[in-house]
């Protein structure tokens, strides 16, 4: 479970510092797209993560879309960029921080009732 948030995080920072705005995808972000899409493949085998799917768009276009390893590793169904995962308690670290970023941001209060 470590591990795999680590490979999210990696993956996180991997698109979101690579794919700077523009109007049309480039070669440069078709060649980051093939790079990442490597990189994903690697990791999932080193790292033994079950399966995960990505999707990266821009202006409404795909630029990469795939699932790796398994969406089931007891049916061996493979992962696909349609594949529907059971995230149980993944979320709530990210709803914290992004709660906490508001926070800093002044944005809302941690004393504020929950309609706000």
């Amino acid at each position: 479970m470590v591990r795999s948030m680590q490979v999210f995080a990696i993956a996180t920072l991997l698109f979101s510092g690579y794919f700077p705005l523009r109007a049309q995808p480039t070669d440069a972000d078709n060649k980051l797209a093939e790079d990442a899409d490597a990189y994903l493949k690697r990791e999932v085998s080193s790292k033994r993560i079950p399966g995960m799917s990505v999707c990266v768009v821009r202006n409404g276009k795909a630029l990469l879309a795939r699932g790796y390893g398994f969406a089931s590793l007891e049916l061996s169904v493979p992962a696909s960029e349609h594949t529907v995962y059971e995230l149980a308690s993944l979320t709530k670290p990210f709803t914290a921080m992004a709660m906490m970023t508001l926070v800093e941001g002044g944005k809302v209060s941690l004393e504020d009732r929950l309609p706000k």
